[in-house]
């Protein structure tokens, strides 16, 4: 029961993921893959608008993190 208030606390509101909250939630990570893990919502939204690209723009690139 612990596990669904946790779940229902953390939930945003319908409508919340607008492209600003989107790209400031991006922010957050630093890559797109902790993005995705992190928050799946806001990344989902990115994903489904076509947003990636321009949120996720500050994140590094698996070929950079390589090397």
């Amino acid at each position: 029961m612990q596990h669904l208030r946790k779940f229902n606390e953390n939930r945003k509101p319908k409508g919340y993921w607008s492209y600003e909250n989107v790209k400031e939630e991006a922010l957050r990570f630093k890559s797109r893959n902790e993005f995705r893990k992190n928050s799946l919502g806001a990344y989902s939204i990115a994903h489904k608008n076509g947003w990636l690209d321009d949120v996720c723009s500050h994140t590094l690139q698996l070929k950079e993190m390589v090397g």
